[in-house]
C-alpha cells in the first residue's frame, strides 16, 4: 500500500514523540532579544538539538539537523507558541523549502480524476456535458498511469501528468514538506511543550 501524506506524518510523528520523550531543557543563555536553549536526553546524546531565538528568526542545531524559521515578530518563541497547532503554517516558514514526492497522493489525484463530477441533478436529470468531460478525464487518468511505470519517480508522473493535457496546478497535492522539516516541526512542538512544563513548575 503506498504512503500517503497522513501515514507518513503520522509515521514520523510517532518516531518523534518516542525518540523525544524523555528530553529536558536547558536554558543557556538571556540576553536581550537573545536567547538559547539545549534540549535532551540527560542519559544520552541521540536527537539532542539546541533552539536559538532571535527576533524574526528561530534557529534549530544539532543532532537533529540544522534548520531557519523565519517569521515577522520580535518574539519566535510566543509566535511559535500561538502557532505551533499548524503544522503546515509553522513549516511554511522554514527556509528549506524541499518537498517529497508522495506516490499515495498521486494515486488519490488519479482515483479523484476517475470520480469526475457528478453527472446528476437533484431531479436526477444527467448532463451530457459533464459525462463526457468525466469519461475524458477518466481516459487521461489510465493514460497517465500507464505512463507511469515507477512509483517513486517523481518526474516520470509529472511528465505523464503533463503529457495527458492535465491541469499541472493539481501536482502540488502530490507533495509534501521533507522529513527533515517534519523532525524539526517535531522539535519545536517538543520544545514549546517543554518550556510549558518548566514555566508550570515554576
Amino acid at each position: 500500500m503506498s504512503e500517503t501524506r497522513a501515514s507518513r506524518r503520522a509515521g514520523l510523528f510517532a518516531m518523534a514523540k518516542e525518540s523525544l520523550a524523555n528530553h529536558t531543557i536547558k536554558l543557556d543563555a538571556d540576553v536581550s532579544d537573545f536567547r538559547v536553549w539545549t534540549c535532551r536526553n540527560p542519559a544520552n546524546t541521540f536527537y539532542w538539538y539546541r533552539i536559538i531565538s532571535v527576533p524574526g528568526c528561530l534557529i534549530i542545531q544539532g543532532d537533529v539537523g540544522n534548520r531557519i524559521f523565519t517569521m515577522y515578530d520580535r518574539d519566535p518563541v510566543g509566535w511559535l507558541r500561538g502557532a505551533i497547532n499548524s503544522p503546515d503554517y509553522v513549516m511554511g516558514k522554514c527556509e528549506d523549502k524541499e518537498k517529497d514526492f508522495i506516490s499515495g497522493e498521486a494515486k488519490i489525484l488519479l482515483q479523484e480524476l476517475r470520480a469526475g463530477e457528478q453527472s446528476e441533478d437533484t431531479d436526477g436529470v444527467v448532463d451530457s456535458d459533464i459525462v463526457e468531460e468525466n469519461n475524458t478525464l477518466k481516459a487521461k487518468a489510465d493514460e497517465v498511469e500507464e505512463a507511469w511505470t515507477d512509483e517513486q519517480d517523481a518526474d516520470q508522473f509529472s511528465r505523464a501528468y503533463y503529457e495527458a493535457g492535465l491541469d499541472t496546478e493539481s501536482l502540488s497535492s502530490c507533495y509534501d514538506f521533507n522529513s527533515d522539516i517534519i523532525w524539526s516541526y517535531a522539535c519545536l512542538k517538543k520544545f514549546i511543550e517543554l518550556l510549558d512544563i518548566q514555566v508550570t513548575k515554576a
